[in-house]
């Protein structure tokens, strides 16, 4: 308020001047356009520049041809490379110093004498009263907020902060909240696959709609070959967990595999009408050679081993004559009759019948039907 109101200093005034004639200077120069020296010294700087690069270039071809692969080299081709924008600068420099300036700069320095000349015809005449009012406006404001810094804040101040910290902090909360629930969203759009496996079928793409529960990918782990087996129900009895398995592949008739019961189902399915019994098998990796890998969905006949005996004494099964519950006898030829003799019986299939007691190696046992009295 008081330099409106005393005006302004001889300084400020000679300061304003002095700008206006810069500013009126260059404004003849651009309209008269680029001296003789001004092109000059733009293609001397050029020259120079021309003659820097040949030098680095010389330089650099010194260096490399000795130590190609050294930072010396490397050092060279950098100082080849500035030497190289160094040339273009000064060309677009001379260029541009001899189109001179362009209407639109031209109208820009005019703008610039205008306001330096304006800026010095306030200078001169001094401060408006509407200036001055202004000015007053302004200090009384300051005034009245320097005492209220003072005398510190109202109560009803104080509530109203109070309240808006209160209402950030509840919107930090939310914010918080939204974000954990954008996280977990994100974490259940990321596909986890319960095992390492092999993925062998992928029935969606990017961009499709897909229903809730609905099968992404197929993955099966190939390192443990498990086989469905499915039994006629009259075999119930004929398969255990444990059991012993060999498998033969139709697409690989010539090998057997072996393995064993992993699971037995506790009711019968259904398979193409018929009851049957479910089991599922385990191939032993062992018994085929790696890295040989068998695909899902191979068919297969299995032969299900409830037993095993060595080096055992068998009869057919026709010879057997069951006497009693789980006891059996077969007719010996001796001396040329058949006489009955009771047997202890092992293993047996549709085939053979193993014999643990009762009868020796090279007896001879009848299979047909005879007449006793």
């Amino acid at each position: 308020l008081d330099d409106l109101t005393k005006g302004a200093t001889s300084a400020e005034i000679a300061q304003a001047e002095a700008t206006l004639a810069s500013a009126e200077e260059a404004y003849k120069q651009a309209v008269a356009g680029p001296t003789e020296e001004e092109i000059r010294r733009a293609e001397l700087a050029l020259e120079q520049a021309k003659n820097s690069r040949w030098s680095v270039q010389m330089n650099r071809d010194a260096t490399c041809g000795m130590r190609p692969d050294s930072s010396a080299c490397d050092q060279a081709q950098a100082q080849v490379l500035n030497a190289e924008i160094s040339v273009q600068l000064a060309e677009m420099n001379l260029a541009d110093v001899k189109k001179g300036k362009t209407q639109a700069e031209i109208q820009a320095l005019a703008a610039q004498v205008a306001s330096a000349r304006e800026n010095l015809q306030k200078l001169r005449a001094g401060a408006t009263q509407a200036e001055i009012d202004n000015a007053k406006a302004q200090l009384a404001a300051a005034q009245e907020k320097l005492a209220d810094l003072q005398n510190g804040p109202t109560a009803e101040e104080i509530a109203i902060s109070e309240q808006t910290v209160r209402t950030a902090e509840l919107a930090v909360a939310q914010a918080e909240a939204n974000l954990a629930e954008a996280k977990e969203a994100l974490e259940r759009c990321t596909l986890v696959a319960p095992f390492d496996g092999v993925i062998t079928a992928v029935n969606a793409q990017v961009g499709d709609t897909v229903n809730a529960n609905a099968t992404i990918l197929t993955i099966a782990d190939l390192s443990q070959v498990v086989l469905d087996v499915y039994l006629d129900e009259t075999d119930w009895a004929m398969v255990n967990v444990g059991y012993e398995v060999e498998v033969t592949f139709d697409a690989l008739p010539d090998q057997v595999f072996k393995g064993k019961i992993v699971r037995v189902s506790p009711q019968l399915v259904t398979v193409s009408g018929v009851k049957s019994v479910y089991a599922q098998a385990v191939l032993d990796s062992a018994s085929f050679a790696k890295p040989q890998t068998l695909p899902v969905g191979l068919s297969a006949t299995v032969d299900v081993i409830g037993g095993r005996a060595t080096n055992a004494l068998v009869v057919p099964v026709e010879a057997l004559r069951e006497i009693g519950a789980n006891e059996y006898a077969v007719f010996v030829v001796e001396n040329g009759q058949p006489r009955l003799r009771p047997v202890e019986v092992g293993l047996m299939d549709a085939t053979y019948a193993e014999i643990k007691a009762g009868l020796q190696e090279g007896e001879i046992v009848s299979t047909g039907v005879v007449e006793t009295k």
